[in-house]
């Protein structure tokens, strides 16, 4: 049984299926596993889970870049390794710290902007 809805009863008649050859679907491309080089904005409460799951997804060689200026960059791998993250033992993500205001256009141009494979901009743990 087919229920038709159609503006009204004459609207619409049931006609023979078309003949229809789609063809032959596109060939499979395997994927294409490239490091990546990402751009981190800010620093969360939570970013040792968001290293440590990068680190799972990405492939080795990539990178990891955290802008910020909530933290020093020589206090963040200590203040990871409080949290449990000991940046050297992630396989896959090598994490690289700078320090700036990422609001401040000067800050980030000196930056290799173009670079980047990827950016996450997230709010400074201390405006959460």
């Amino acid at each position: 049984k087919v229920i038709v809805i159609a503006e009204d009863n004459d609207s619409y008649s049931a006609k023979e299926p078309l003949d229809f050859d789609p063809g032959d679907p596109p060939p499979l491309k395997p994927p294409v596993n490239v490091q990546e080089k990402m751009l981190l904005c800010g620093w969360r409460c939570d970013i040792r889970d968001v290293l440590e799951m990068l680190d799972k997804i990405v492939v080795k060689g990539s990178e990891a870049h955290i802008m910020t200026h909530y933290l020093a960059p020589e206090l963040r791998n200590q203040s990871l390794l409080e949290d449990g993250l000991d940046v050297n033992t992630l396989k896959n993500l090598k994490v690289i710290h700078h320090f700036g205001n990422t609001s401040v256009r000067r800050k980030l141009a000196a930056l290799p902007i173009a670079e980047f494979t990827a950016c996450m901009i997230f709010a400074d743990e201390a405006f959460q």
